[in-house]
C-alpha cells in the first residue's frame, strides 16, 4: 500500500504499452496519495496520450497546483488547454513554463502557435 511503488509500476506498464493497467496503478497511487503530484504528471501524461484530454488536463491542473514550481507541469496544461481551444489559458501556462525555464523550445513553440 505505497503510493511510490504503483507509481513506479504505472511508469513500467506504460512503457510496455500496457494503458489501462497504468492507468489504474496511477489511480491507485492517488488513492493512497492525492497530494502526490508525480502521479497526477503521469496519469494525465497517459490520458493525454491516448486523446482524453479533457482528463489529462484535470490532472496536469493538480500538477500545477500541488507542484507550482515545476515546468512541465504548466507546460503540459497548457498544450491540454490548447487542444480544448482555450489559447487564452494555454498562453498563460507557456509564458509560465518559460519564466519558469527560459530555455525551453517548446514552450516557445506552442506559445507562438497558441498566439494564431
Amino acid at each position: 500500500n505505497d503510493a511510490q511503488t504503483y507509481l513506479y509500476m504505472g511508469k513500467a506498464l506504460s512503457l510496455l504499452k500496457r494503458t489501462d493497467e497504468s492507468v489504474q496503478n496511477f489511480r491507485r497511487a492517488l488513492e493512497l496519495d492525492g497530494a502526490n503530484w508525480e502521479a497526477h504528471y503521469a496519469l494525465g501524461g497517459e490520458l493525454g496520450m491516448h486523446g482524453r484530454i479533457a482528463q489529462a488536463k484535470a490532472e496536469f491542473e493538480q500538477v500545477v497546483r500541488l507542484q507550482p514550481q515545476f515546468a512541465m507541469g504548466h507546460l503540459n496544461l497548457g498544450v491540454a488547454l490548447l487542444k480544448l481551444n482555450d489559447p487564452e489559458g494555454a498562453r498563460q501556462q507557456f509564458t509560465e513554463t518559460l519564466r519558469l525555464d527560459p530555455a525551453n523550445k517548446s514552450a516557445r513553440t506552442y506559445l507562438a502557435a497558441a498566439a494564431k
